[in-house]
């Protein structure tokens, strides 16, 4: 199996309220087709998985929604698939109304 290692993409301790952009930095996913994702959140937020195909992605349009969650607060979301993008980033929106701690693991399994 490839890609047994677990990327912690998004790590934050307080993310501020009503943060509605806050992007994981981009993964080269293009040698995996089976990817896995576990949010961990004290506030209720939003967890979208974006995909890309175009050979360097730089604005929002080179980007397309793979899945989106709502994640309650201290309940955390596992989600798994199997898609074929060249790239994944993923997007937290806290439109809680109150400062968030917040955690994204992702693993990617060829």
């Amino acid at each position: 199996s490839v890609g047994p290692e677990v990327i912690t993409s998004i790590d934050e301790s307080a993310l501020p309220q009503n943060t509605t952009d806050k992007y994981s930095t981009m993964v080269d996913v293009s040698r995996y087709t089976l990817h896995s994702y576990h949010v961990i959140s004290d506030k209720i937020c939003q967890f979208t998985i974006a995909g890309s195909n175009v050979t360097a992605p730089a604005t929002i349009a080179d980007w397309v929604t793979i899945s989106t969650h709502v994640v309650a607060a201290n309940t955390p979301v596992a989600y798994s698939d199997t898609w074929n993008f060249k790239y994944s980033r993923v997007l937290i929106d806290n439109s809680s109304g109150a400062v968030a701690a917040v955690k994204v693991h992702e693993k990617h399994n060829a």
